[in-house]
């Protein structure tokens, strides 16, 4: 008998060393977009877009049993400084509060960028899931100013293999109401989670471990990568309610047309959350 409990003992110990103890929080399916159109009760969606550039096409609607999403963004001429023309299409969990945990499929279909040859400045496409978690310092309802972003994207760049996909997880801090402009609050800011194809669907996690001041991310079953925010406090609601899938364009400003773009087109499925 006691050898019978050994075992079992090191059999749990061994599942639990698996990336599939990774969520602290029980997921729970929130939508798998099996209907025709989105659910308005699930679900606000809206766009983004600076000063600098101009999102000429952004789409939300569900196809073949998915949710897809696609934005396509083009620079303008600028001479005054280093602008960049960025643009974005989400898709906001309505009434996100307690939410600590996200999974979502997702497939990039698209993943267009172009460069100008004159400027160092890559052009970039995502497409992920995350949001805002909590706040540093206060939390005034309506108000982003030090709320804590924290998302997990697939990611390209120009000068990247036209299928190649980057993983990455990304903190951020909101540095005024709209969240319009960021810094990054810890370093590093930003970690490397995997790789992936265009055209190929990969299953995307990020978790909120407050207890151990980190966040959790994970790629299909892959090993879970940690992100610590050690040194931030953490005990304040977001000023900002924003759990949210996204897919998003960052162009380069050029100094004559013709100017660049960028475009991605991403489907989502099976989105589940853990409070």
């Amino acid at each position: 008998m006691k050898l019978r409990a050994f075992l079992t003992l090191c059999l749990i110990l061994a599942i639990c060393s698996f990336p599939i103890c990774a969520h602290p929080a029980t997921l729970i399916l929130y939508d798998n977009f099996n209907s025709s159109v989105i659910n308005p009760d699930k679900w606000d969606g809206y766009e983004s877009n600076n000063n600098c550039g101009v999102t000429r096409e952004a789409v939300r609607e569900i196809e073949s049993n998915a949710l897809r999403m696609s934005v396509h963004g083009y620079g303008i001429i600028c001479t005054e400084g280093s602008c960049q023309a960025s643009g974005g299409d989400r898709l906001r969990i309505k009434n996100g509060s307690g939410i600590i945990a996200i999974k979502a499929n997702i497939t990039v279909t698209t993943a267009l960028c172009t460069k100008p040859d004159t400027t160092s400045t890559p052009s970039k496409i995502r497409a992920g899931i995350g949001g805002r978690w909590f706040n540093s310092s206060k939390s005034t309802s309506g108000d982003a100013t030090g709320d804590i972003g924290v998302d997990i994207r697939l990611e390209r760049q120009s000068g990247m293999g036209s299928k190649d996909l980057n993983v990455i997880g990304v903190i951020y801090k909101c540095m005024d109401s709209g969240c319009n402009n960021s810094s990054s609050p810890v370093n590093p800011s930003t970690v490397i989670v995997g790789t992936a194809k265009v055209g190929k669907k990969v299953s995307l996690s990020v978790t909120w471990n407050k207890a151990k001041k980190r966040f959790i991310f994970q790629q299909d079953k892959n090993s879970p990568v940690y992100l610590s925010y050690t040194g931030i406090s953490d005990s304040h609601l977001p000023g900002t309610d924003n759990k949210r899938l996204t897919v998003d364009v960052n162009v380069p400003n050029c100094l004559s047309e013709p100017c660049y773009d960028a475009q991605v087109n991403a489907l989502f499925d099976n989105v589940y959350i853990g409070r």
